[in-house]
């Protein structure tokens, strides 16, 4: 969908995934290529969401002709959170079928898979599912839009943003935009630069974490689990985090066991090796039946963190002293 002018004669489009960055911009685009000027945009471009409105609303709206305009933009957010009846089902299939000309239409959700409707609706238009980039992907995605702007950068400072944000596109696409416009064209971004304009600490994230953990380090490890808990990182997710690291380390140990190469490992795992860096160092701390227990603690740990009256500072301390030392206490 790079050439957006040859789909002018498109009425339909489908934008759905659990990537919201790629949304939006089809969306900004879409948008864009369909209004000539901002007061058609004004006059012409209508909002609705899944969780507030109804079928009936969303196509009486797309069957009204455009104000002053030659075409009205209809966009449908959250379409998977509708709730509509057979009927209403019906009238929706029967007018993608026969879509009003002047009208486009623009249906985004987090997934399209779970009913026949939602298959029948994707194949009456232009249909673009939006998934995650794949975390050994975000670096070459980074380092493109720095290019772009003529901006030279140190690759420690792509692996820090990565590293605090994830694949989280929307934020790592608004980290990147304040660099760039903070530097401009021609200059160059340093670790110490990015450190100071996004307020991440370069020794406290979750990246560390995980490695300190899985190089057994108890004090380590113990400050930089409590220092995330004070800078109002959510335990949720620093357990998801942890929960992938060491399906990481129990995969590599696995393959290792099989015989397998350290560029077979990479290869079998469709990741990049900076990505499965601290992994690699971390496999021989560990028996695999010592990463079982693991995972049986990051359960409790999450179990603890729902149910209990546990302070989330006590559970990511007994956590770190489970995993470093190898305590034999239950979490919860």
């Amino acid at each position: 969908m790079k050439n957006f002018s040859k789909l002018q004669s498109e009425k339909i489009f489908i934008f759905y995934g659990n990537e919201h960055f790629y949304i939006d911009f089809l969306l900004q685009k879409i948008t864009e290529s369909t209004f000539s000027s901002s007061a058609d945009r004004d006059l012409n471009h209508h909002k609705f969401y899944g969780t507030e409105n109804t079928i009936s609303e969303i196509l009486s709206a797309c069957m009204s002709y455009p104000m002053l305009a030659p075409k009205k933009l209809v966009v449908v957010k959250e379409f998977d959170k509708i709730k509509f009846s057979k009927s209403e089902a019906e009238s929706l299939i029967k007018y993608l079928e026969n879509p009003q000309t002047t009208t486009v239409l623009i249906i985004t959700a987090e997934s399209m898979n779970n009913k026949q409707l939602y298959r029948q609706i994707l194949n009456t238009g232009i249909a673009v599912e939006c998934k995650n980039i794949k975390a050994g992907d975000l670096y070459a995605w980074v380092s493109q839009r720095y290019l772009q702007a003529g901006i030279e950068v140190e690759r420690d400072s792509i692996t820090f943003l990565i590293e605090n944000i994830g694949n989280d596109l929307l934020r790592l696409n608004q980290e990147v935009e304040k660099s760039i416009d903070y530097l401009g064209s021609g200059k160059k971004l340093t670790l110490k630069l990015i450190s100071e304009l996004t307020g991440f600490n370069r020794e406290v994230n979750v990246f560390n974490f995980q490695k300190e953990l899985g190089a057994r380090k108890l004090n380590e490890s113990l400050k930089i689990g409590l220092q995330l808990l004070e800078q109002q990182n959510a335990l949720e997710g620093i357990l998801t985090m942890l929960f992938r690291f060491f399906i990481r380390v129990i995969s590599i140990k696995q393959l290792r066991e099989m015989n397998e190469t350290k560029s077979g490992i990479i290869q079998k795992l469709n990741e990049k090796e900076f990505v499965l860096r601290d992994a690699f160092a971390s496999e021989q701390n560990f028996s695999t039946q010592e990463l079982i227990m693991i995972f049986n603690k990051l359960e409790e740990a999450d179990l603890a963190r729902k149910s209990s009256d546990r302070s989330m500072e006590s559970i990511i301390t007994m956590l770190c002293y489970y995993i470093c030392y190898e305590q034999k206490n239950d979490l919860n």
